[in-house]
């Protein structure tokens, strides 16, 4: 499992799935036209490099919860937030 939390822009350090499915939870609150975007981009890589499609992308507060598809291997969070405090979860089902 890993966590990440804040009010702006931010990475995450490494972290390494294996083969089971895999949680990304997140929660969002702000009331002034909210960003956030989350990212998990391959250990190594980067999206101001390779681009990238981001994993969640919504503009007001709320929380949700969506599985992955992202095989086994070492990723990080990128997390790109205006207007709002964040926090995602990444869980990996056993």
């Amino acid at each position: 499992m890993t966590k990440l939390s804040g009010s702006d822009n931010k990475r995450g350090s490494s972290f390494h799935l294996g083969s089971g499915e895999t949680r990304l939870t997140y929660k969002v609150t702000g009331k002034t036209m909210p960003v956030f975007a989350v990212y998990v981009v391959d250990k190594g890589d980067s999206i101001d490099k390779s681009g990238g499609i981001p994993e969640v992308w919504v503009s007001k507060a709320g929380s949700d919860t969506t599985m992955l598809a992202q095989g086994e291997g070492d990723y990080y969070l990128d997390v790109k937030a205006a207007n709002c405090t964040w926090t995602v979860t990444i869980e990996e089902m056993k």
